[in-house]
């Protein structure tokens, strides 16, 4: 129980370290769109990555997959939601620029289309956590 608590914690920290650092980077760029959207990403992707990581070693296999279930469906609606928040920060701005008022393309993406990548990033978290279980010797 308490491999799983430190994957948890170890996953949900460097899932927030990237989205701060994503958070900066655009926020000396000034874009408006993207600061909105990390600002979502910072719940949905530490949890997603934690999800991901704690599915390790869980029994029975359905235990496994609703915790992999849980970690995707929370980073497709943060996806979703930081798309949605970026296109309302750039319609309140002076002077938003054209793309502010763009068809709903993005949007209707992420949300039918949003659960692959999420999909992707908490089956990478999965497995890494997966391999270093293995290599380290502990039960996966």
């Amino acid at each position: 129980m308490r491999e799983h608590f430190t994957r948890a914690i170890t996953a949900a920290g460097i899932g927030a370290v990237l989205v701060v650092a994503i958070l900066l980077a655009s926020m000396s760029s000034a874009d408006l769109f993207r600061e909105a959207w990390c600002l979502h990403q910072l719940y949905g992707l530490p949890i997603a990555l934690a999800c991901g990581a704690c599915a390790v070693g869980l029994r029975p296999l359905y235990a496994q997959l609703a915790l992999l279930l849980v970690g995707i469906v929370a980073l497709w609606i943060s996806l979703y939601l930081g798309l949605d928040a970026g296109f309302r920060a750039l319609q309140e701005s002076a002077n938003p620029p054209a793309e502010a008022f763009a068809d709903g393309g993005p949007m209707m993406g992420a949300l039918f289309l949003g659960w692959l990548p999420a999909a992707w990033i908490v089956g990478i978290a999965f497995l890494a956590s997966h391999y270093h279980a293995r290599r380290t010797g502990h039960r996966a």
